[in-house]
């Protein structure tokens, strides 16, 4: 069996590297799309509420 080129010139974490970096991106932007989410049902409601009350 032959290693690709760059396989064995890259010891440790590093073939990691790439992986984990896409993974803490999706994870981010996750986080992101749920707080934004969260905000805006929030702000949803409250909007619903002060339309409740004014009526």
């Amino acid at each position: 069996r032959r290693r690709p080129p760059g396989w064995s010139r890259a010891p440790g974490p590093a073939p990691y590297a790439l992986p984990w970096a896409a993974a803490g991106v999706v994870a981010v932007g996750l986080a992101l799309h749920l707080a934004v989410g969260r905000r805006s049902r929030v702000a949803a409601g409250v909007s619903t509420l002060g339309c409740y009350e004014h009526s």
